[in-house]
């Protein structure tokens, strides 16, 4: 993944939500890693661990609201990073993806384990 690099313009004083604070000078190069948010215990319930409903909320739906130190946050999912330094080859990595399922699936013939099942609709 992608960091997000940039350089301070002038002298000020960052302040942590752990109540730590660093002087960060001027032309100081700062450097940020977007996806360390995915890591994060606070936002995500024991974020090691594969959960394939992580993102969905008790109706199945898109979760959108994760907080931290209850605040919502506005960005709780960064894979690629963010702004002007988003990683040029997100697009590609996600067809690569979808490729690389759909020859899996390909090998593999599937049924419903209970018939009666109604499927769901495919929109």
């Amino acid at each position: 993944a992608s960091l997000n690099v940039r350089i301070a313009k002038s002298n000020f004083l960052l302040h942590l939500d752990n109540n730590e604070s660093y002087h960060i000078r001027k032309d100081d190069v700062i450097a940020l890693y977007p996806p360390m948010i995915h890591f994060d215990p606070e936002i995500y319930e024991d974020p090691l661990t594969y959960k394939y409903d992580r993102y969905l909320d008790e109706n199945g739906q898109e979760k959108t609201s994760f907080y931290r130190n209850g605040r919502k946050l506005r960005y709780y999912y960064m894979p690629f990073g963010s702004g002007v330094t988003k990683c040029p080859g997100r697009f590609f990595a996600v067809h690569e993806i979808k490729q690389f399922l759909s020859l899996l699936l390909a090998y593999f013939e599937m049924e419903l384990s209970d018939p009666d099942v109604k499927e769901p609709p495919l929109d």
